[in-house]
C-alpha cells in the first residue's frame, strides 16, 4: 500500500513539475538587426511596378517584402503568386554585414555577401 502511495505521489509531483516547465515563456536573446537590414525591413508590404521584358514589352512586377524569424531576416518575393515567382532572403552576417541568397526560378541560388 505504501509503495502505491509513493508511486502516485511521485507521479503527481513529476506531472506538476513538468507542467511548470512547459508553461514558462521561453527567454530569447535577440539582438537588434544590423543597420543594413533595417532598410529592407522598412520595405515591408506589397509593391507593384513595371519592367521591360526580354521581348521589349512592359510587364507588371509584384514584389512582396515580409519580415520573418523575429525580425532577423527579410523575405522578398518577386513575381509573387505566378509561375515565375522567385524568393530572396536577406539577413545579418557578422558585424553589421548583410547576406543575401536569391532562389531563382532557373534553379540556381546566387549569394551576395
Amino acid at each position: 500500500m505504501l509503495k502505491n502511495y509513493l508511486f502516485i505521489l511521485t507521479f503527481l509531483f513529476s506531472l506538476l513539475l513538468s507542467s511548470n516547465i512547459l508553461a514558462e515563456e521561453p527567454k530569447y536573446q535577440t539582438q537588434p538587426p544590423p543597420e543594413a537590414l533595417k532598410h529592407f525591413i522598412e520595405l515591408e508590404g506589397e509593391w507593384i511596378g513595371t519592367h521591360i521584358n526580354h521581348d521589349g514589352e512592359e510587364e507588371k512586377v509584384d514584389l512582396v517584402y515580409r519580415t520573418v524569424s523575429g525580425g532577423t531576416a527579410v523575405e522578398e518575393r518577386i513575381f509573387a503568386n505566378t509561375p515565375q515567382e522567385m524568393v530572396t532572403m536577406y539577413h545579418g552576417s557578422g558585424n553589421d554585414g548583410l547576406l543575401m541568397t536569391h532562389y531563382c526560378m532557373l534553379g540556381n541560388q546566387p549569394r551576395l555577401y
